[in-house]
């Protein structure tokens, strides 16, 4: 027993003196209840740093699979409780709890504050500048489960890919499109790989075609070189996905590639 006080006693003590450390995360919500889709502001600018330091990283993570870290302290996030036909039950209300974590400038990373927020079922999903449909997170074990997973809006993006993208290229619609057809490309050639040689190589091609669309819609060669190692990373996420991309790459090596030339830019302008 006394062990035990003395257990409870060291870790009060240990989350007072963080407390006491003077940074302290405040989360605030524009709304506790809201019906999908609902955009929210998520206000952390009462948020208090220790004496003599700044905050560094403002770390949301918005309870639907999706994170995001900000320089600053006051951002808009769409929350969605979409009706689907893959959902085991839909839920009529769903609660979703929203956490803010700080990153302090000497590096120091403070406790979680946190605030629930209910969202009301819809069978409407929200879209992107540019008019695209953005689709809830899928459940990891379904959307895994397959080869090319959950595709909720049905655009031949995966979905949890789809959502990286928004979040990835939030500032750039051109190249959040040229990702995204990238990665439409990229499940074009897993299919085509599962057919023949000759398929495979094809839909390899066309990728590459896209891929040269990344270079202009990028700050650098390096930048696209980074944003291509990137999007392969999260959709070849599987065992399956990740061996049938190296049997295209197998099917590929020695091939010359596509004629890529100026005439290139139209296709990418068009994407």
């Amino acid at each position: 027993m006394k062990l035990v006080l003395l257990f409870l006693l060291s870790v009060g003590s240990t989350s007072l003196l963080a407390d006491a450390g003077g940074l302290v995360p405040k989360l605030r919500l524009s709304s506790q209840k809201c019906k999908s889709p609902c955009k929210v502001t998520l206000d952390a600018s009462k948020s208090k740093a220790a004496k003599g330091k700044t905050i560094k990283k403002y770390i949301f993570d918005f309870g639907d699979g999706q994170k995001l870290e900000s320089d600053t302290g006051i951002i808009e996030h769409t929350f969605i409780n979409f009706k689907t036909t893959i959902a085991k039950q839909d839920q009529k209300h769903k609660n979703f709890s929203v956490k803010l974590k700080l990153i302090q400038s000497d590096d120091r990373e403070s406790h979680e504050d946190s605030k629930n927020l209910l969202v009301s079922l819809s069978d409407q999903l929200p879209t992107i500048d540019g008019g695209d449909l953005v689709p809830p997170m899928p459940d990891p074990g379904v959307n895994n489960s397959t080869l090319l997973g959950v595709d909720i809006d049905e655009d031949g993006v995966r979905d949890d890919v789809e959502l990286w993208i928004n979040s990835f290229a939030r500032n750039s619609q051109q190249l959040r499109k040229v990702l995204k057809k990238m990665s439409l490309d990229m499940k074009n050639e897993l299919i085509a790989t599962q057919t023949s040689k000759e398929m495979s190589i094809e839909a390899s091609n066309q990728y590459l075609k896209t891929i040269d669309c990344l270079f202009s819609a990028s700050s650098s060669a390096l930048e696209a070189q980074k944003n291509s190692a990137l999007l392969e990373s999260k959709y070849y996420n599987t065992k399956e996905r990740m061996e049938l991309e190296n049997l295209s790459s197998n099917y590929f090596n020695g091939q010359s590639g596509p004629d890529i030339n100026v005439s290139n830019q139209e296709y990418c302008n068009n994407l």
